[in-house]
């Protein structure tokens, strides 16, 4: 069992999703994913259309270019796409991270795994158009999660089992 290394430059649109509607726009554009949410409220996202990602290392840098500083936005990763079920860690540009399991897209159950929801973290370049390095090295012990090369927290895969995604 090893991991498989997945890498996505966005050169071109490959799988993921792309699409417009009233509350959020995706699209793959000049090397980037951009996600331009319209609503003032929801979670929106996309992925990258692949299965059986498990275990390895999920590394994204991201940029929140508009909008108020306490807006989320990061990774989510092991998507159960029929039940809108994921782990999500995620930032703010206010200096604020959400690490948490989602069920039903968020709407029915948001668990934070780290801590007691939303926590400070000085890891994280604060405010409009500061790049934030993301990253989830996920083994057989469990996930540690990283901003800018600073563990900000961890989960046993004990945990992760009480989820049903041991």
């Amino acid at each position: 069992c090893g991991s498989r290394d997945f890498t996505e430059t966005f050169d071109s649109s490959g799988s993921w999703g792309q699409g417009d509607d009233a509350d959020a726009t995706g699209q793959v554009a000049n090397g980037v994913y951009d996600m331009y949410v319209k609503s003032d409220s929801g979670l929106f996202w996309s992925t990258a259309g692949k299965s059986n990602l498990d275990m390895g290392t999920y590394e994204l840098e991201a940029t929140q270019t508009e909008g108020p500083l306490d807006n989320g936005y990061g990774l989510i990763f092991r998507v159960d796409n029929d039940l809108s079920n994921f782990l999500l860690f995620e930032i703010s540009s206010d200096g604020f991270v959400w690490i948490g399991w989602c069920g039903n897209g968020c709407e029915t159950t948001a668990e934070p795994l780290v801590g007691d929801g939303w926590f400070e973290s000085k890891a994280i370049r604060e405010g409009l158009n500061a790049a934030n390095n993301l990253r989830v090295v996920y083994d057989a012990t469990g996930l540690v999660f990283s901003v800018n090369g600073q563990e900000v927290g961890s989960v046993s895969s004990l945990d992760l089992a009480g989820l049903g995604m041991g």
